[in-house]
């Protein structure tokens, strides 16, 4: 992989890591790696292996459908004049 790549990948790995508001720390419990390889990927010093970006993709897949799930659970508390709204929004947006 190029140098240009590997910052890029590792901008994107830590824009995802932001978003999911965990800090190198905790990804690189998660990644069960040391803290320093967390930095030299996101630096771009580092390239990540197919076994540790499937690692990274599973983290990441998770905290999304959790994030919908809870989406889901505050519409279904909505009354149904607010669910028609938001449908109504949805399919504008088509």
């Amino acid at each position: 992989m190029l140098k240009e790549e590997l910052q890029a990948f590792g901008e994107e790995l830590r824009e995802m890591r932001q978003e999911m508001h965990m800090s190198q720390e905790k990804l690189a419990e998660a990644l069960d790696v040391d803290l320093r390889m967390i930095s030299r990927y996101e630096n771009g010093n580092a390239e990540m292996g197919s076994l540790m970006y499937r690692k990274m993709l599973q983290i990441y897949q998770s905290w999304k459908y959790t994030q919908i799930d809870n989406l889901l659970q505050q519409i279904m508390k909505l009354t149904p004049e607010k669910k028609g709204a938001i449908e109504t929004i949805f399919s504008d947006i088509k």
